[in-house]
């Protein structure tokens, strides 16, 4: 079977799981969010060799800054926090590059804070409607299908060798090409929430922007760490860093926009 397929049927596995939760939406896609970033904190543990008894417990500790922030009513001081926790992710793969590497506590403490909001991010954005939540993990999905295909047909000059090889600024710019017909679709579409121009391409394109660098920044930790995949949970997906490290980057932004631009 080839890595294609198996990604084929992975993703047909886990969307409708997605859905699900996106429509049960309340406890229900808390839960689902708790236990992605369980998973996920347990791989990073992982990856930096923390030892496999101390994983679980450590992972679920780590969870308490998440629920503190959706227990908090309002938005809690995220816009500034936000410069602090992401920018240090979103130009990691550069320094990475120039070999700097990063300590094993500061990267916990950055995964648990990066993980935290983005999960807060996930679960404040399904408040505002099914449509508006779900745009959100289509448009990452389809950025990274598109980034895909452009690559294996185009794809000649490597966008970060050493932090991903099989990245090519030829997929990369055919993404973002690609954006444009699939925001008129959206637009097209005029489904409950989307329908402001504005919010629709500047999110489309900050949000697979940095989910990009968030997708290279996790490379980097791996590389690092000299593994190719966080885990092998997912077959042609690798485990749920691998497919979440996009998504984690993106939707405290995607988030933000909601708050800014979004009627």
């Amino acid at each position: 079977m080839t890595e294609l397929q198996k990604r084929v049927i992975t993703g047909a596995i886990l969307i409708p799981i997605v859905l699900a939760a996106l429509i049960l939406g309340g406890y229900y896609f808390l839960a689902f969010i708790v236990i992605f970033l369980t998973g996920g904190i347990v791989e990073f543990l992982r990856i930096r060799t923390i030892h496999h008894r101390l994983l679980l417990p450590l992972a679920l500790v780590t969870l308490i800054p998440f629920m503190i922030l959706i227990s908090v009513p309002g938005i809690p001081l995220i816009y500034p926090v936000l410069l602090v926790i992401f920018l240090p992710w979103i130009i990691y793969p550069f320094y990475y590059v120039r070999g700097v590497g990063i300590g094993v506590y500061f990267s916990l403490f950055f995964e648990v804070l990066l993980l935290s909001f983005a999960g807060f991010s996930i679960f404040k954005a399904r408040e505002y409607g099914f449509w508006v939540s779900l745009y959100f993990f289509v448009t990452i999905w389809y950025f990274d299908s598109a980034c895909y295909l452009a690559g294996k047909r185009w794809g000649k000059h490597k966008l970060a060798e050493l932090v991903s090889p099989g990245k090519t600024w030829e997929g990369f710019i055919g993404g973002l090409v690609s954006l444009i017909p699939y925001v008129i679709f959206v637009k097209f579409l005029n489904l409950p929430g989307l329908g402001n121009w504005t919010f629709l391409f500047v999110s489309a394109y900050l949000i697979t922007i940095v989910g990009q660098q968030g997708d290279l920044a996790e490379s980097a930790i791996k590389r690092e760490a000299g593994l190719k995949d966080s885990s092998n949970l997912f077959p042609g997906h690798g485990g749920i860093l691998d497919r979440t490290d996009s998504l984690v980057a993106a939707a405290p932004f995607y988030f933000m926009l909601l708050n800014w631009l979004w009627k």
